[in-house]
C-alpha cells in the first residue's frame, strides 16, 4: 500500500512540476523560440512573441550578472577587515606600491627611452581608468545611502505587478504567444528576486562597503599620481635625448658647410635648414606635449567637479548654501571664446604638416641611392676641375648625402609625432569644450529656479552693493589693475579706440553719403539694389563706434581676467553692454531721416520717427543698464548682484515696457496709422498681442524682485534673442522685397522703352515722353512674395527652436516620445536599429509643408530673378520653371523619407506593387505622366508655340505633368492629354523657325493689264514691314478662271504675332491700288438661257407705293 501511495505522490508532483513553476533557462527560451518560427502563427503574433522571448534572454542574462554582483559583495565582505588593513599601509608607504614597477632609466639610448616611455603611458592609462571605474563605485554607494531603501521599494511593487500578471496566464497552456509571455515574465521575476537579494545585501553591508570603495580609491589616485610623475619623468628624459641628438647633427653640419668646397656648399646649407627645421619642430612638439597634459589636468578636474555636484544635488537637492556653490562654478567656468579659432587653426596645421611630411617621404625616395645622387650632382659640376678635387667633392658629397637622409628621416619620425600629437590634442580639445558646455547647461538648468536668499530686494543690501562699488580700496585695485593691464598689452586697445575715433570722424561724409543714396531712389535710371546695399553699410558704420568700443575693450579685458580677477566684472559689463549698443543703435540709424528705413525700405513715416525718437532716450539708458548688471557678476547670490544688479535689471524691464507702451498703444500715432494705411493682424488684433508685449518685460521684472533673478536674467535673453531674431527677419525680408520691387520697376520700364520704340518705327516721328512707373509693392509678384512671406515664417520658426529648446521642456519631449516604427541609423559608425521619436514625426510633416510651398512658389522665382535674363524662348524658360518644380518635390520626398527613416529596403516591395498596378489600372496616366517628362526635355513643343494636332490650332498655353492646354483662335482652351503629342502626328508652326508664308489669292478681270497687276502687287507687299525681304514674296498668274485672271501672291511672315492684321492690310493696300490703276477685280458671272421654243409672256407693272403688300 505505501509503494502505491509513493508512486501515486510521485505522479502528482510531475504532474504539477514538482509543485513549484519551472524556472526558464536559455535552453527552453531557445526551444519555443524554434517552435515559433516554424509555426503558422500570424506575423504580428510570432513577432510578438519572438519580442518576449529576447527579453526573457535578457533578463536571465540580467539576474546572472545580479548574482554574480551578489557574490562579489559577499566576498568583500568576507575580506574587508584584512583588505582595509593592506590598503592603509599601501597608502601610507608609496614605495609598496612601486618596488615591482621598472626601475626608470634615463641615461639609456633614445630607442629604449622611447619604448620605456610608451609602456608607462599605457600603465598610466589602465591606471587613470581603473581610478574613473572606482569613483563611479564610489559615487554609486554614496547615493544608495539616499536612494537605496527607495529603490527596493520600487523593485517589490514591480515583483508584485509581475507575479499578479503571471496569476493571469494559465500554467498549462499551449499557446505559443503565452508561453512565450510567462518565460519573458518569470524571467523578469529571476531577475527581480536577484536584484533584491543584491541591493539587500548592500544596503545592509553599505557603511563597509563605501568606507573599502574610498580606501581604494585613495590608493588608485595615488597610483595616478606616481605614474603620471615617472611619465612626466620619461618625457623630460627622451625630449632632451632627441634635443641632444639633433643639436649634435646640426653643430656638425654646421661644421661641415665651413670645410666643404664652394661646389657643394648650396647642398649642405640646405642640410642645415633641414636640421633648424627639427629642432623648430621638436619645440613645438614639446609645447603641444605640455598643453596636452594641461588639458587633460583640467578635463579631469572638470569631470571629477560636475560628479560631485550632480551627485550633491541627487542627495540634498538644491538648497541655498549649494546654490552659491553652483553660481560660484558658472562664473568661473572657462568662457571658450577662442575654441573655434584654435581649432580652425589646428586643422590647418595639420593640413600643414601633411603635406610637409608627404614631401619629406618624396625627397627621401630620391635619396634611396646614394650613388646614383652623388654622380647626378657631380656632373653638374665643370668639366675641367681636376680629379683629386672630383674624388674629395665625391666623398664629401656621400657624407653630405648621408647626412641629408639622416635629417630627413629624423623629420619624417619627428613630424609624424607632431600630426599624432595635434589630432591628440584637438580630440582632447573637442571632449574638454563639450564637457564644459554640458557642464554650464547643467548649472543652468539647476539654478533656474533657485531663489535668492533675501525674495525682496532689501535696502541694506543695496546700501551693502552700493558701499563695495564705491570702496576706495576696490577703486584703486581696479584702477592699477587696468593700468598694468595696459602696459603689458598696449596695442589692442588702441588700436580698438583709434578704429572708433576714425569711424566717429567719417560720420560727416557717411551721413553725405547716405543722404545722396536716398536721392537716386527717386529715378528708375538711378535707382540700383547695389544702392541699398551701400546704404545698409552705411548705417551699420554709423552705428558701429560704440558696440566696437565696448566690445574690444571688453574682450581685452576678459583675455587678461584669467591673471588678474579684478578685471572679470569689468570686462563683462562691457561685453554685455555692447550687445544693446551695436543691435539698438543699428535700429536707430536705420530709422534715420532720410535714410534706409523711409527711401529704400518703405517703412511708415509715423513708425520711423517714432523708433527715431524712442530709441533716443532708451538706447544709453539700455547700454549703461546692461553695463551695470555684467559689472555686478550678472545674476549670483553676491550683495553686488542681488542688490544693484537687481534694481537695475527691475528698473530696465520697467522701462522696456514704458516704451513698448508708448509706441504701440491703441491710440498711438503708429496704431492710427496703420489703422487708416494698411490694416493688418497687427492692428485687427492688437488687444491679443500688446498685453502680452507688456507682460513679459513686467513679468521678468518682477521675478527678480520675488528673488528668482538667475531665472529672470536667463529669459530675458532668450526673449531678447526671439525680439532680435525676428527684427533681423524683417530687415532681410524688406531688402529682399526691395530687390524685387527694383527688378519689377526696371522691367516694366524697359517694356515702356520698347513701346516707345515701336511707336517711333511705325509713325516715324520723334518719341513721346515717358513717365516713369511708380510700381506699388501690392503688385510685385504675387508668387514671389509668397515665397518670400513662407521663408520669413520657416526662419522664424527655426529661430524659434533654436533659441527656446534648451528652456521649453516641451520642445525636449518631443525627442523622448517614441512610436511604434523603428528605423536603422549609423551611430558611430555602426548602424543600429533606433525607433522614430515625435520628433522625425513633425520633422517630416514640416519637410512636407516646404515642399508643397516651395514646389509651388520657387519657380516662380527663378523665372522672375534668373531665367528672364538668359537668352531662353518663353517656352525654354517655362520648361525650367516645370523641370526645378519636380525636382524640388522628389528632393522634398527624399528629405521626408530621409526624416521618418524609411530604407529602400522597407518600401521596394511597395515600389514593386505600384508598379504592376499602373502597368495594369492606370497605363494611360503614366503614359501622359512620361509623356509629359519627354515633352519638357525634348521639348518639341513650348510654351507659346502655335500647334496644330487634329483639327485645332492654337498657342501652347500650359505644360503640365499630365496633359497640355492649347488655347485656340476663339479663346475657348483646349486640354490635350500629353501621350497624343508623342505617339500621334502634330505640327509645330513655330518649333525651330517662326517664319510662315502667306497665300492670297487675286481675281482680276479679263482684258485688263495682267502685268501691272503682278507689278501693283508686287509693290504693295514688299513696302509692307511684316512682309520678310528673304525669302523674298512672289506673285505668279496661275489659271484662267471661269470669271477672272488668277493671280497668286506668296509672301512671308516673321512671326504668327500679326499674321491676320497683316493679311488684313495686304488686301486693303491691294484692292485700293488695283482700284486707282482702273484694273477691275473680278467677280462671279452667270448667263441667264430662256427657252425660247414656246410664246414668252412679259408683263409691266408699276410698283405699289402706297399700299400694302397685301
Amino acid at each position: 500500500m505505501r509503494r502505491y501511495l509513493a508512486l501515486f505522490l510521485l505522479f502528482v508532483l510531475a504532474g504539477s512540476g514538482w509543485g513549484t513553476p519551472q524556472a526558464p533557462d536559455a535552453a527552453r527560451i531557445e526551444a519555443l523560440r524554434q517552435t515559433i518560427e516554424s509555426s503558422t502563427l500570424e506575423e504580428k503574433d510570432r513577432k510578438q512573441a519572438l519580442e518576449w522571448l529576447g527579453q526573457a534572454q535578457q533578463w536571465l542574462q540580467q539576474a546572472q550578472a545580479a548574482k554574480a554582483a551578489q557574490e562579489e559583495i559577499r566576498r568583500q565582505v568576507r575580506n574587508a577587515p584584512q583588505r582595509l588593513k593592506t590598503l592603509e599601509h599601501r597608502i601610507a608607504h608609496p614605495e609598496s606600491l612601486t618596488h615591482h614597477w621598472p626601475p626608470l632609466k634615463p641615461t639609456q639610448p633614445l630607442a629604449k627611452l622611447e619604448v620605456q616611455l610608451a609602456e608607462e603611458e599605457a600603465a598610466l592609462a589602465r591606471a587613470e581608468e581603473r581610478l574613473r571605474q572606482q569613483e563611479q563605485r564610489l559615487a554609486d554607494l554614496l547615493e544608495a545611502a539616499a536612494t537605496g531603501s527607495q529603490q527596493i521599494t520600487d523593485l517589490e511593487r514591480q515583483q508584485q505587478e509581475v507575479n499578479q500578471e503571471l496569476a493571469t496566464l494559465p500554467e498549462t497552456s499551449t499557446a505559443p504567444l503565452q508561453r512565450a509571455r510567462r518565460l519573458s515574465l518569470k524571467a523578469r521575476l529571476q531577475w527581480l528576486q536577484a536584484e533584491l537579494a543584491r541591493l539587500r545585501l548592500r544596503q545592509t553591508h553599505l557603511t563597509l562597503l563605501t568606507r573599502l570603495a574610498r580606501a581604494e580609491r585613495n590608493l588608485l589616485a595615488m597610483e595616478v599620481d606616481l605614474r603620471r610623475k615617472r611619465v612626466e619623468t620619461l618625457r623630460r628624459h627622451a625630449q632632451l635625448a632627441r634635443e641632444h641628438q639633433v643639436f649634435g647633427a646640426s653643430r656638425e653640419a654646421a661644421v661641415a658647410l665651413k670645410t666643404v668646397e664652394p661646389e657643394i656648399r648650396p647642398f649642405l646649407e640646405k642640410n642645415l635648414q633641414f636640421w633648424n627645421e627639427l629642432k623648430h619642430l621638436m619645440e613645438e612638439d614639446e609645447r603641444l606635449g605640455r598643453k596636452i597634459q594641461e588639458i587633460k589636468r583640467r578635463l579631469d578636474e572638470l569631470r571629477q567637479d560636475f560628479d560631485h555636484i550632480r551627485q550633491a544635488i541627487e542627495l540634498a537637492g538644491t538648497d541655498e548654501k549649494l546654490a552659491e556653490q553652483l553660481y560660484h562654478r558658472l562664473r568661473t567656468l572657462p568662457t571658450l571664446d577662442t575654441f573655434h579659432r584654435e581649432t580652425l587653426q589646428r586643422h590647418a596645421h595639420l593640413k600643414q604638416a601633411v603635406v610637409r611630411r608627404f614631401e619629406i617621404e618624396e625627397a627621401l625616395r630620391r635619396l634611396r641611392d646614394t650613388d646614383t645622387v652623388v654622380a647626378d650632382r657631380l656632373q653638374r659640376l665643370p668639366e675641367d676641375l681636376p680629379a683629386n678635387q672630383r674624388m674629395l667633392l665625391r666623398v664629401q658629397l656621400r657624407e653630405a648625402v648621408t647626412n641629408r637622409r639622416k635629417a630627413l628621416q629624423a623629420l619624417q619620425q619627428e613630424y609624424t609625432r607632431h600630426i599624432r600629437l595635434l589630432s591628440e590634442l584637438d580630440a582632447l580639445a573637442q571632449r574638454y569644450y563639450e564637457q564644459v558646455q554640458s557642464y554650464r547647461h547643467f548649472l543652468q538648468r539647476q539654478l533656474l529656479w533657485i531663489p535668492a536668499r533675501k525674495l525682496f530686494l532689501q535696502p541694506s543690501t543695496l546700501l551693502t552693493a552700493i558701499a563695495d562699488v564705491l570702496d576706495p580700496a576696490h577703486l584703486q585695485t581696479v584702477a592699477r589693475s587696468l593700468v598694468r593691464t595696459l602696459r603689458q598689452d598696449p596695442l589692442p586697445p588702441a588700436s580698438t579706440v583709434a578704429l572708433a575715433l576714425t569711424l566717429l570722424g567719417l560720420r560727416s561724409w557717411l551721413y553725405r553719403d547716405l543722404q545722396q543714396l536716398g536721392l537716386t531712389t527717386r529715378s528708375v535710371r538711378s535707382d540700383r539694389f547695389l544702392n541699398t546695399l551701400r546704404a545698409f553699410g552705411d548705417t551699420l558704420l554709423l552705428a558701429a563706434p560704440p558696440p566696437l568700443l565696448l566690445s574690444g575693450l571688453g574682450w581685452w579685458l576678459r583675455r587678461h581676467a584669467f591673471t588678474d580677477p579684478a578685471l572679470t566684472d569689468l570686462a563683462g559689463g562691457l561685453l554685455l553692454a555692447s550687445r544693446p549698443a551695436f543691435t539698438l543703435g543699428v535700429l536707430r540709424q536705420i530709422c534715420r531721416p532720410e535714410g534706409l528705413a523711409v527711401r529704400h525700405l518703405r517703412w511708415l513715416q509715423v513708425t520711423r520717427e517714432q523708433l527715431w525718437r524712442q530709441l533716443g532716450w532708451f538706447y544709453g539708458w539700455a547700454v549703461l543698464c546692461t553695463f551695470v548688471i555684467g559689472a555686478t557678476g550678472s545674476p549670483s547670490l553676491t550683495p553686488l548682484s542681488l542688490g544693484l544688479g537687481r534694481l537695475t535689471f527691475m528698473a530696465l524691464m520697467v522701462s522696456i515696457a514704458f516704451m513698448i507702451w508708448r509706441l504701440w498703444r491703441r491710440h498711438g500715432p503708429i496704431l492710427e496709422q496703420l489703422a487708416k494705411s494698411r490694416p493688418s493682424w497687427v492692428v485687427n488684433y492688437h488687444s491679443l498681442w500688446f498685453p502680452l508685449a507688456l507682460a513679459v518685460p513686467l513679468g521678468l521684472g518682477l521675478l527678480a524682485l520675488l528673488g528668482y533673478y538667475y531665472a529672470a536674467f536667463y529669459l530675458a535673453e532668450k526673449a531678447f534673442r526671439t525680439f532680435w531674431t525676428f527684427v533681423f527677419l524683417v530687415i532681410l525680408k524688406d531688402l529682399l522685397l526691395r530687390w524685387l520691387h527694383l527688378t519689377e520697376r526696371r522691367l516694366r520700364y524697359q517694356e515702356i522703352l520698347r513701346r516707345r520704340e515701336a511707336q517711333h518705327a511705325e509713325a516715324g516721328g520723334e518719341l513721346p515722353p515717358v513717365e516713369e512707373p511708380e510700381v506699388d509693392f501690392v503688385r510685385l509678384s504675387e508668387q514671389t512674395r509668397r515665397l518670400f512671406d513662407i521663408a520669413f515664417f520657416s526662419a522664424a520658426f527655426i529661430g524659434l527652436w533654436i533659441v527656446w529648446r534648451d528652456a521649453v521642456p516641451v520642445l525636449n519631449v518631443l525627442e523622448q516620445v517614441t512610436l511604434p516604427m523603428h528605423t536603422v541609423r549609423t551611430i558611430g559608425g555602426v548602424p543600429k536599429e533606433v525607433p522614430l521619436t515625435l520628433a522625425d514625426l513633425v520633422t517630416g510633416i514640416l519637410l512636407g509643408l516646404l515642399t508643397m510651398l516651395a514646389a509651388r512658389n520657387l519657380p516662380g522665382l527663378l523665372e522672375f530673378a534668373v531665367l528672364r535674363y538668359l537668352p531662353l524662348s518663353q517656352g525654354t524658360r517655362y520648361a525650367w520653371s516645370a523641370l526645378t518644380q519636380y525636382l524640388i518635390a522628389a528632393l522634398g520626398i527624399y528629405l521626408i523619407f530621409r526624416a521618418l527613416g524609411v530604407q529602400w529596403s522597407e518600401i521596394q516591395w511597395l515600389i514593386a506593387a505600384l508598379s504592376v498596378g499602373l502597368g495594369f489600372g492606370l497605363q494611360e496616366v503614366v503614359a501622359n505622366f512620361v509623356s509629359g517628362l519627354i515633352l519638357l526635355f525634348e521639348q518639341p513643343i513650348r510654351v507659346g508655340d502655335v500647334v496644330t494636332i487634329g483639327d485645332v490650332t492654337g498657342t501652347v498655353s500650359r505644360i503640365r505633368i499630365r496633359a497640355t492646354t492649347i488655347l485656340n483662335w476663339d479663346r475657348q482652351e483646349l486640354v490635350i492629354p500629353n501621350k497624343n503629342f508623342i505617339t500621334g502626328a502634330f505640327i509645330n508652326w513655330t518649333l525651330t523657325d517662326t517664319t510662315n508664308r502667306i497665300v492670297i489669292q487675286i481675281g482680276v478681270s479679263y482684258g485688263c493689264d495682267v502685268e501691272k497687276a503682278m507689278r501693283i502687287v508686287m509693290e504693295v507687299a514688299k513696302s509692307h514691314p511684316e512682309v520678310l525681304d528673304d525669302p523674298s514674296p512672289l506673285v505668279t498668274f496661275e489659271n484662267f478662271g471661269d470669271n477672272s485672271l488668277l493671280l497668286i501672291l506668296r509672301a512671308y511672315l516673321g512671326t504668327l504675332d500679326n499674321r491676320l492684321s497683316t493679311i488684313t492690310d495686304l488686301h486693303r493696300q491691294i484692292y485700293q491700288r488695283l482700284g486707282e490703276a482702273g484694273i477691275e477685280i473680278a467677280f462671279p458671272q452667270r448667263d441667264v438661257h430662256l427657252d425660247s421654243k414656246g410664246p414668252l409672256q412679259v408683263v409691266v407693272r408699276q410698283a405699289d407705293t402706297g399700299g400694302s403688300a397685301g
